[in-house]
C-alpha cells in the first residue's frame, strides 16, 4: 500500500478553531492566527484516515486544530523539530517568509458542501447518503467519514435550511490538490456533478479544512447525536480520477 500523509495545524494560543454561536443569534468566527505548530500523520488506508479524522472531530484536545491538504516542507519540519512555529504558506509571503507547504500528492480528499437545500423529510444520516449520490461516480460507492459543518441547522439562507457537510474520502491513487481541483471542475463541465454540490475553495493546498466542533453558548445543539459518523463501504475511491 502506498503511504500518504495528513497535515494538521495546531493553534499555539489555546484558542478554539471553530465558530461560536450564542443564544441571541450572533456568531463569531475563530480569531486569525499567524503562527502554528504542525504535525504530519501517516495514512495508508481508509481506516488510518478514519482514526485521525475521528479524533480531530471528537477530542476536546483538538479544538484548536485543523487539516490542510499540503505537505510540510523540509524547512518547516526542521523549524518544528527545534521547537519553533510556522506560518501556513504555499508561496513566499510578501514579507519574505519561505513557503511551509508543498502541493504533494495525497490520498485524502475533503469535499465541503454548503449550497444545496436540505432534502425535506430526510434524517441527517440519510441526507448525507443522498449528498454522496450527487457526487461524481467514483465517490458514490466509497467509504467516507462525515461531519456536519459548524453552522448546520443553526442558520437559514433566505428562510431555507442548507445541507452543510464535510465528507472525507481515501482515494487509491494519490492526487495533488491542483489535479483534484482540475478533475472536479472537469466533472462539472461534462455534467457529472452540479457546481452547487461542492465548494471549490477546499481544493487549495494551504486551505484550512476545519474539524473542530462549534461552541454553543445558550444554544441547544441541533446535531448532538449526528456530529461525527462514518459509513464504511468499499475501502476507498478506486476508479481512476
Amino acid at each position: 500500500k502506498s503511504m500518504s500523509f495528513l497535515t494538521v495545524f495546531k493553534r499555539i494560543d489555546g484558542k478554539h478553531a471553530g465558530k461560536t454561536y450564542r443564544a441571541a443569534g450572533s456568531s463569531e468566527s475563530p480569531q486569525i492566527a499567524k503562527y502554528f505548530k504542525a504535525e504530519e500523520f501517516s495514512i495508508n488506508s481508509f481506516h488510518s484516515m478514519q482514526n485521525v479524522i475521528g479524533r480531530l472531530l471528537t477530542d476536546p484536545e483538538c479544538s484548536g486544530h485543523y487539516v490542510v491538504r499540503g505537505q510540510l516542507t523540509e524547512q518547516a519540519k526542521a523549524t518544528l523539530s527545534k521547537g519553533g512555529a510556522i506560518r501556513r504558506l504555499l508561496r513566499q509571503s510578501k514579507d519574505g517568509d519561505q513557503p511551509t507547504l508543498i502541493d504533494a500528492p495525497s490520498n485524502v480528499i475533503c469535499v465541503d458542501s454548503d449550497e444545496l437545500g436540505y432534502p425535506e423529510g430526510y434524517t441527517p444520516k440519510a441526507a448525507v447518503k443522498w449528498l454522496v449520490q450527487q457526487l461524481p461516480t467514483p465517490f458514490q460507492t466509497a467509504s467516507y467519514v462525515y461531519q456536519y459543518s459548524s453552522s448546520a441547522f443553526l442558520k437559514k439562507t433566505q428562510g431555507k435550511t442548507k445541507l452543510k457537510v464535510h465528507l472525507w474520502f481515501h482515494v487509491k491513487e494519490a492526487i495533488t490538490t491542483e489535479q483534484l481541483r482540475e478533475w472536479m471542475n472537469h466533472q462539472v463541465e461534462i455534467g457529472q456533478v452540479a457546481k452547487e454540490v461542492f465548494d471549490p475553495a477546499v481544493f487549495r493546498a494551504a486551505q484550512p479544512l476545519y474539524t473542530a466542533p462549534h461552541k454553543l453558548i445558550g444554544v441547544k445543539d441541533p446535531l448532538s447525536s449526528f456530529q461525527f459518523h462514518d459509513d464504511s463501504r468499499a475501502d476507498c475511491v478506486r476508479d481512476t480520477m
